[in-house]
């Protein structure tokens, strides 16, 4: 299943699982899993609550690592190349890099594997930035306007160009309506930011 730009879709696998995919994703699933294991390929952003099988591990299978539980509720991005955040909201589930070891996490904490380190940190954050997208907000903490409008430009699929490198740098907090219109998005981010944007074509300036 493919999520193109500005949409977001909803699927119940076989096992019952349900899963929620963001714009510009792509997830590969079997239509039945086979006995011993449930397996997923995640390319983009999804929101998965896993049923409950206590024999068959669940695993989501991103390019630099894996996410493995039993029975949860999670997020999984892997839209910034070479990275992916796991933000768990209830349960337990542990995170495996492409080589290395198993790192678990629990509810309220956000795991972050590094492909060219197969590193993984992991912090305690707030979860709601990281899942608001599911519920139609864009919820920013203290981000960087560089990733706010990274964000805004996969809902909306604009191109983004920046005319100077300081203002990537702008930190951002806000809670934004996401099925909006973008002008009203970017006249509200131009009042805290006090920054000129332009829309022409397809590129925001």
């Amino acid at each position: 299943m493919t999520v193109p730009a500005g949409q977001r879709a909803q699927i119940t696998l076989a096992d019952g699982t349900k899963v929620w995919l963001n714009a510009n994703s792509k997830l590969v699933y079997p239509t039945s899993f086979k006995e011993g294991i449930r397996q997923v390929e995640l390319d983009g952003e999804a929101y998965f609550q896993v049923a409950k099988d206590s024999k068959r591990p669940f695993r989501v299978i991103t390019a630099n690592g894996v996410v493995k539980q039993y029975g949860t509720t999670f997020n999984v991005n892997t839209h910034v190349p070479g990275i992916t955040k796991v933000v768990l909201v209830k349960g337990s589930v542990s995170v495996l890099p492409n080589q290395g070891g198993e790192y678990k996490i629990k509810p309220g904490e956000l795991a972050v594997l590094q492909a060219d380190t197969q590193d993984v940190q992991i912090s305690v954050v707030d979860i709601e930035p990281y899942i608001a997208w599911n519920s139609g907000r864009f919820v920013f903490d203290n981000c960087s306007l560089e990733s706010l409008m990274n964000v805004i430009s996969r809902w909306y699929n604009k191109d983004i160009v920046f005319e100077s490198e300081d203002t990537k740098k702008i930190r951002f907090t806000g809670d934004i309506d996401r099925y909006g219109s973008i002008e009203p998005i970017l006249k509200a981010i131009q009042r805290v930011t006090h920054l000129e944007m332009e829309i022409q074509g397809k590129t925001i300036i």
